[in-house]
């Protein structure tokens, strides 16, 4: 561009109008001047390298707002609003860049310059943001390329361009890109065109590159594909061949990937007996890694109703091929082998081939134990689905337990974090035998975990589910233990993910179902009260280290499970069955108060209620108004807010806390 300064400028002015922002318009013509009317090859490709450039500096510029971590609400609301005005921004001049390549793409006659367009076009297909082109401009593009593509007198690498274009369009129109793509709903014409373009006696356009289009329009339209599978089957078959290109062949087989990873309804057990005998057979066993790898991750997709409806002779030969691919020699293979057992092994058709499950539970024993990152991980996480699977003795779960401390004491967060897994997994086997010494200490190793704020987030996540299954248990040994760590985690983490997995462990505290006089609560309850309110104050604060995307979707999850647990804890406390003992309140007055303000928001539910649950005058009216036509999940939460508001005052007696037990009471049995 050192040639042409001018085309630079107004290039990059079209799509950042906050710099030129008065120009836009007489811009957007002196560009659309310099691609389409400028006779120099050289002042057009060059205006047409700067609008590419530019396109994909924009594209960046648009999402960085979304990678930003912030460190409070103020900064989060200014990034919020610096993308939204410059998506608004962006949105305008998307359409006219779409505008000014689709007349090139038709006028353009020199084929290095066409060809430049092309990649233009596929960067915009990948950059424009929603939904800034109209599906009328967006499908005359579509047919303008289509024409590039399938016409013969078309130069050949500007066809090759034109078809990975079309597929990019493709693959990205379904994802809320710019363009609005719906030909595609009707492909049989496409399809049968790009059958033609493979089987052409003297093809311009390679072969890979006509699977590869292919691959990229299955990302998003499987579905739609898979109602022309008798078009699109003998031609992946054809490109399966081995002595097919390793290019052409590693295509084809992504391309059922994609179908297979779609779950439309076409996956029926007679696609997969197809897929699996006429082009997975050969793939398993290619000599090129890539192609062995990717067939075993088409058959980890396969459903349990599709696998039970095989004929015994494919789900043997499916499981036969998983095992031995446990063993290839490359670890791609055996690393994707490995997954392939944990998704499967739950099926009972698949292990209950002759010695299946022996074979898978020995694979993942031994793979956990290796030195190679990629395939410990993955083992141990597969280890959490034979475990779950399985019946063992004695010798078998002590075997299993060692391999999981291992893990658990591993230097990599990945492995420890798969390690986390099958301890979920064996914790909740092994709960019923209370006398076994090594359920304790593995609970011990998973509470600390927990509560560790060194350890990194998914492990602490993972560690938080592992111990679900302790929580509704109180007379377990390990149960103070694991309570003890699931409230560190939700009291002292800055993460929402770790939150929510402690705020879900501790909401299945038992509920005593007989409602008794009123009581303190104890001091493990407490710790509970006192990690939900730090929690409460920490997401009211903007606190939660996310960004700003992620913090909206985690957030408000974390907001309902933490008025989930305060109605669990105060479900506690109403239906308490000790006696009252003189001891302290666990919260103080404002504090109850905060915790019921909360939670009375989270459940939309209109904050002058408290004041009428407070004059008990009124209470039973509104108690049953509130409870007339509630669903069970309503009514449960009513309990809970009941007995909440029954702790947001000093009463001095618990006359006003049992008459509100008494209406939940009566209330519950009307």
């Amino acid at each position: 561009m050192k040639h042409l300064p001018d085309a630079a400028a107004t290039a990059w002015s079209l799509f950042l109008p906050c710099v030129y922002g008065d120009n836009a318009a007489r811009d957007e013509q002196v560009l659309a001047s310099l691609i389409l009317t400028s006779g120099s090859q050289q002042i057009r490709g060059a205006a047409l390298g700067a609008l590419g450039k530019m396109i994909s500096r924009s594209h960046k510029l648009f999402t960085q707002p979304l990678k930003s971590s912030t460190d409070s609400r103020g900064a989060s609301t200014k990034a919020r609003t610096s993308f939204m005005s410059l998506s608004e921004k962006m949105t305008k001049n998307a359409e006219a860049a779409c505008r000014v390549l689709t007349q090139s793409l038709k006028d353009e006659t020199n084929p290095t310059v066409l060809a430049q367009v092309v990649r233009c076009a596929s960067t915009l297909a990948i950059s424009a943001p929603p939904p800034s082109i109209s599906e009328a401009l967006s499908l005359e593009m579509m047919n303008t390329l289509e024409g590039l593509c399938f016409s013969p007198s078309t130069d050949a690498t500007v066809r090759a361009g034109a078809l990975s274009s079309i597929g990019t369009h493709y693959a990205h129109a379904a994802q809320s890109t710019g363009f609005l793509v719906e030909r595609i709903r009707h492909p049989a014409g496409l399809l049968s065109s790009f059958s033609s373009l493979y089987y052409d006696v003297d093809p311009s356009v390679p072969r890979a590159e006509i699977v590869h289009a292919l691959e990229s329009i299955c990302i998003n339209y499987a579905v739609e594909i898979g109602k022309r599978w008798n078009i699109v089957s003998p031609l992946l078959a054809d490109a399966l061949d081995v002595n097919q290109t390793q290019a052409l062949r590693l295509h084809a087989i992504r391309c059922i990937k994609n179908m297979a990873a779609s779950r439309g309804s076409f996956l029926t057990p007679g696609w997969w007996w197809e897929v699996i005998s006429v082009h997975l057979r050969a793939a398993a066993t290619d000599s090129f890694h890539s192609v062995r790898a990717t067939s075993i991750a088409v058959l980890a997709t396969i459903s349990n109703d599709s696998f039970q409806l095989l004929d015994s002779s494919t789900a043997k030969e499916v499981s036969r091929t998983i095992l031995s691919s446990a063993s290839d020699n490359d670890l791609r293979v055996r690393a994707v082998a490995i997954s392939a057992i944990g998704a499967l092994v739950g099926f009972q058709r698949f292990s209950g081939v002759e010695n299946c499950f022996k074979a898978c539970y020995q694979v993942t024993l031994d793979g956990a134990r290796e030195s190679q990152s990629d395939i410990r991980a993955r083992s141990l996480a597969s280890l959490s689905s034979v475990v779950e699977a399985g019946h063992f003795v004695d010798s078998e779960y002590a075997r299993i337990a060692d391999v999981v401390h291992d893990g658990l004491s591993s230097s990599s967060w990945t492995n420890r974090a798969a390690a986390m897994r099958a301890a979920a997994a064996l914790i909740d086997k092994l709960f019923q035998e209370q006398g076994r010494n090594d359920l304790d200490l593995l609970v011990e190793v998973v509470s600390a975990s927990a509560a560790d704020q060194q350890q990194h987030v998914k492990v602490r996540w993972n560690a938080c589910h592992a111990l679900a299954p302790v929580i509704p248990h109180e007379a377990s040994r390990t149960w103070e233990v694991a309570l003890q760590g699931l409230c560190a985690a939700l009291r002292d983490s800055g993460n929402c993910k770790v939150c929510i997995g402690a705020c879900r462990s501790l909401a299945r505290l038992p509920v005593p179902s007989r409602i008794g006089p009123c009581s303190v609560v104890d001091r493990y309850d407490g710790a509970c009260w006192r990690a939900l309110l730090s929690a409460i104050r920490k997401l009211e604060g903007g606190e939660y280290a996310l960004g700003v995307v992620s913090a909206a979707r985690y957030e408000e999850s974390l907001s309902d499970e933490l008025a989930a647990l305060a109605l669990t804890l105060s479900r506690r406390l109403t239906s308490s069955h000790s006696e009252p003992d003189g001891g302290e309140q666990i919260l103080s007055t404002e504090e109850f108060r905060s915790v019921l303000s909360y939670v009375l928001r989270a459940l939309g539910i209109p904050e002058f209620t408290v004041e009428l649950v407070h004059r008990e005058d009124e209470v039973g009216i509104e108690a049953r108004h509130l409870w007339r036509g509630s669903s069970p999940t309503a009514r449960s939460a009513l309990e809970g807010i009941l007995g909440l508001a029954a702790n947001t005052r000093d009463f001095g007696s618990c006359a006003l806390h049992t008459n509100l037990k008494l209406i939940v009471q009566s209330c519950f049995f009307q």
